[in-house]
């Protein structure tokens, strides 16, 4: 083979495979107090043996910025349930629900899902009594019915809708949430927009 026929970018991505991760997990040495911040008071203490995962460490060099994988009872937490992000998919009753994008203008939330039934009957969506999105402080968004695309509809079994759902509301929502029902009153799925 001639070595003058080699792509220059070969090597490059050579390089950019062998790096290593932005993370590194290792296993505490000793007994180690833990810290909100570096120099701040100890809130808790890491036991011999601990597996961390590092992330950094901090401008003097003597703190380690790291995190752990623990399990807590769902009861111990004020709030237990667990919000989905842009990208994922999440199930409830007979129903997945997948949110594919999420945009903002001003007081205007534009959301992009996929709803697919798994059930073995017909499945009802209407996105008016299905959805439901509100911000941090709790303030609802009402839906634009005749804006939005596919609001309703009847899912066969196996089969799934695109959805453009577009909500408004009252002042400019921080922090929205959308959560989604599969039947009234059915456990909720949530989803987290970013915005």
């Amino acid at each position: 083979m001639d070595s003058r026929n080699i792509n220059p970018l070969i090597p490059f991505f050579i390089f950019l495979f062998c790096l290593p991760s932005a993370a590194q997990v290792t296993k505490v040495s000793k007994d180690a107090d833990i810290f909100v911040k570096p120099g701040g008071e100890a809130i808790g203490e890491l036991n011999e043996g601990a597996k961390i995962t590092k992330l950094g460490k901090d401008k003097t060099g003597k703190y380690i910025k790291a995190t752990i994988e623990f399990y807590i009872l769902a009861e111990s937490l004020k709030e237990s349930r667990i919000a989905g992000i842009i990208g994922d998919t999440q199930t409830t009753g007979k129903a997945s629900i997948s949110l594919l994008g999420a945009k903002k203008n001003a007081k205007t939330i534009t959301i992009s899902v996929k709803v697919k039934n798994s059930g073995k009957t017909n499945l009802d969506m209407s996105a008016l009594m299905l959805f439901s999105v509100m911000d941090s402080k709790g303030n609802p968004g009402n839906l634009e019915i005749m804006k939005s695309k596919n609001s309703i509809g009847i899912i066969k079994p196996g089969r799934s809708m695109n959805s453009e759902l577009i909500y408004i509301f009252a002042k400019e929502p921080k922090d929205v949430e959308i959560a989604f029902q599969s039947k009234l009153g059915g456990d909720q799925v949530y989803f987290m927009l970013g915005f």
